[in-house]
């Protein structure tokens, strides 16, 4: 309320119109609601808009044309994908799969669950919520290792996790949404010229050197503890269970 009472209270500077003024006001103001979750995003950001429209800040049919493009259908269709896959535990039985047929080795096993988290990236566009599904699974396989709670093996796993469901997002154009928003903010010739494989093949190059580097950097620092054999039985009724 004091960041809307400034800007409405003050005068615009040059070169900036009062309804200009006024709307980045409503922005700023929205912003620690944002920042410290008082509404939900959706709620305060669709207040937002109903007040440029109401205002008469900015026409409702400008406020609201984000809705009506063909970006904003791709999110809503990868997010639905990615709602699919987190409630269906597709998730959970692929590294439940990787965990049964991959060579008890650290480093395979390791590397597998990376890539489990690079293939998932591209359908769930929201590295949070990827992360957050992957962290009970590290669980899992560090109980199936031997691996101890708060053990090197166990942090190498996790942060192998992190890296693949997390920190590769920028890899694909739909692994998150943020990759999305600057898509659709791109110039139309250039969303043109960059498809799903042109920004993949753009930022592969960066990707390979941040993950070799991390992965090594977790080699070295996070050198696990000797493994005991892996409980099979366990896993497969896991996958009865599922």
């Amino acid at each position: 309320l004091a960041l809307l009472a400034w800007f409405f209270l003050t005068s615009a500077p040059a070169g900036l119109s009062r309804e200009a003024y006024w709307a980045l006001g409503l922005l700023v103001a929205a912003l620690p609601l944002l920042v410290f979750s008082v509404l939900g995003d959706h709620l305060i950001m669709l207040l937002m808009v109903v007040g440029w429209a109401g205002l008469g800040l900015v026409p409702a049919r400008v406020a609201l044309g984000g809705f009506a493009t063909p970006g904003w259908f791709l999110v809503l269709a990868v997010l639905g994908v990615g709602v699919g896959l987190s409630r269906s535990g597709l998730l959970y039985r692929l590294v439940l799969a990787l965990a049964a047929r991959v060579p008890p080795k650290h480093v395979a096993l390791s590397l597998a669950f990376a890539a489990a988290g690079l293939l998932f990236s591209p359908a769930m566009p929201n590295a949070t919520s990827r992360t957050a599904l992957a962290a009970p699974l590290v669980q899992e396989m560090s109980t199936a290792l031997g691996y101890g709670q708060r053990s090197r093996g166990s942090a190498a796993l996790a942060m192998a996790g992190l890296l693949g469901f997390g920190q590769m997002c920028s890899l694909f154009l739909t692994g998150s949404s943020s990759g999305l928003l600057v898509h659709s903010l791109l110039p139309a010739a250039s969303r043109a010229r960059f498809g799903w494989v042109t920004w993949f093949l753009a930022a592969l190059l960066l990707h390979v050197v941040i993950f070799a580097g991390t992965y090594l950097a977790v080699l070295v620092f996070l050198r696990p503890e000797p493994m005991t054999p892996r409980s099979r039985d366990k896993i497969q009724a896991q996958r009865r269970i599922l």
